[in-house]
């Protein structure tokens, strides 16, 4: 997020891209206010997985590059 190449996905499967919320409404056409989704783990941490815009609750996935040779 911020910047960087993110990937999201909805609560229906689908997949999106962009490097800022900005691009990610205006690309998709996506209304509505944004909110941080957060998740909390085992130990009780919480931690920022996502957005939610309007009605689409978007989970972001940072890609990553292994270099093979």
């Amino acid at each position: 997020m911020k910047g960087k190449l993110t990937y999201y996905i909805d609560q229906e499967g689908d997949w999106y891209k962009a490097t800022s919320i900005k691009q990610l409404k205006q690309k998709y056409d996506l209304k509505g206010k944004h909110l941080p989704l957060y998740e909390e783990d085992d130990d009780g941490h919480t931690y920022q997985v996502g957005y939610v815009i309007g009605d689409c609750w978007l989970t972001a996935f940072t890609p990553v590059r292994i270099k093979v040779s």
